[in-house]
C-alpha cells in the first residue's frame, strides 16, 4: 500500500462523516492527525482484501453493483453519488472502482469459514480478524519515497531518530539493550496531560535501567518546550515534525505508547490513556523482566495533573 491508498481512503470517509454531519477541518494538524487515524483502518482493509483472493473469493462488476447500494444505505448515499463527490476530490474513477471491489470483496470474505475460522468460529469483526491476519501479514509502507515496516506487537522496533528539544538528535537503536518506553503525545490532548504525571513518576523510580521518550506529534518547539516546563517532565522530548514517526507506529489516537523490551522488539502497544499505576505497572514488569513497586505521591500527582 501507498500514501495514495490513504488519499482515496480519506476523500470517501470525508463524504460519508459529512454524510452524518461530522465535519472534517482542513488545518494541516487536523489533516495530519485524520490521516493517521486512516493507516491502520487501510492497512486492515488490504489485510482483509489478500485473505479474501487467498481464499478464493473473486468479486465480478455486478457484484459491486449489487453489494454497494446495501453497504451505503446507511448513509443515504447510492454509489453513484458517492463516486461522483469523491471525483472532485481529485480520486480517479479506477481508483473508486478498486476501493469498491475491496469493500465487497472484505464483506464476502467476512462471512466466509474462512474468516470465522481466525476468531474461533464467532461472529467475524473486521477488526478482531484483521488483528488475526496481522500476526502473521509483512506489511511494507511506503512513506517519502522508501519502504518501512510499521510498529508490530512481537516485532523489531522500527528505527526512530527524531530532534530532541536541546537540539540534539535521539536515535531508538543507541538506547539497544535497555527497555524503552515511548510515549506519543500533544500539548492540546487532555488524556496526554492527565497521564504525564504517571509516567515522569516511572520513569525518575526506573531510569537507571528504563528508557522513556516523549514523542510530541506535529507541533512547534517553542509550546511543546513550555508544556514540558510546565509539567515538569525529566525524560527526553523529540519533536515528530512530520508525523511520520507517529503513523509507523501506527498512532491511530493520543496519547499512544508503545513499550520495547532490551532486545529491541515491540512488547506492547497501549492506545489511550493510562491513568493509573495498577493500568500502567504490568507493561513496565513485562520489559523490565522483574516485578516492581512504585507508587505515586498521590498529593503531588493529583496537583500537578491539576486535578
Amino acid at each position: 500500500m501507498t500514501d495514495r491508498d490513504i488519499d482515496v481512503e480519506a476523500a470517501v470517509q470525508k463524504v460519508l462523516q459529512a454524510q452524518t454531519g461530522r465535519v472534517t477541518a482542513d488545518d494541516p494538524v487536523s489533516t495530519a492527525a485524520f490521516r493517521r487515524e486512516l493507516l491502520s483502518q487501510v492497512i486492515d482493509q488490504w489485510l482483509l482484501f489478500q485473505a479474501a483472493e487467498r481464499a478464493g473469493i473473486g468479486v465480478t462488476d455486478a457484484d459491486v453493483a449489487a453489494d454497494m447500494p446495501r453497504m451505503l444505505g446507511q448513509y443515504g448515499l447510492d454509489p453513484t453519488a458517492l463516486q461522483q463527490r469523491v471525483l472532485a476530490a481529485g480520486i480517479t474513477a479506477a481508483e473508486f472502482q478498486a476501493w469498491s471491489r475491496r469493500q465487497v470483496s472484505n464483506g464476502r470474505y467476512l462471512q466466509s469459514p474462512a474468516a470465522q475460522s481466525l476468531t474461533g468460529g464467532l461472529s467475524a469483526d473486521p477488526d478482531r480478524v484483521a488483528a488475526a491476519l496481522q500476526q502473521t501479514a509483512d506489511v511494507v509502507l511506503y512513506l517519502g519515497g522508501r519502504a518501512v515496516r510499521p510498529a508490530r506487537q512481537g516485532a523489531p522496533a522500527p528505527e526512530l531518530s527524531l530532534p530532541a528539544l536541546d537540539g540534539s538528535t535521539l536515535t531508538l537503536s543507541d538506547l539497544q539493550g535497555k527497555p524503552v518506553v515511548l510515549n506519543f503525545w500533544a500539548t492540546w490532548c487532555g488524556p496526554c496531560k492527565i497521564e504525564m504525571p504517571l509516567f515522569i513518576h516511572a520513569y525518575d523510580s526506573h531510569k537507571d535501567r528504563l528508557a522513556m521518550i516523549g514523542v510530541n506529534v506535529q507541533e512547534q518547539a517553542g509550546p511543546v518546550q513550555a508544556f514540558v516546563g510546565q509539567y515538569g517532565i525529566t525524560f527526553p522530548v523529540v519533536l515528530d515534525a512530520d508525523g511520520q514517526v507517529s503513523t509507523i507506529y501506527q498512532v491511530r489516537a493520543l496519547p499512544t505508547t508503545v513499550f520495547i523490551a532490551a532486545d529491541g522488539t515491540v512488547s506492547a502497544m497501549h492506545r489511550g490513556a493510562i491513568l493509573s499505576r495498577p493500568d500502567l505497572q504490568p507493561y513496565l514488569d513485562r520489559i523490565l523482566g522483574t516485578a516492581t513497586s512504585w507508587l505515586p505521591p498521590l498529593d503531588g500527582w493529583l496537583r500537578v495533573a491539576g486535578l
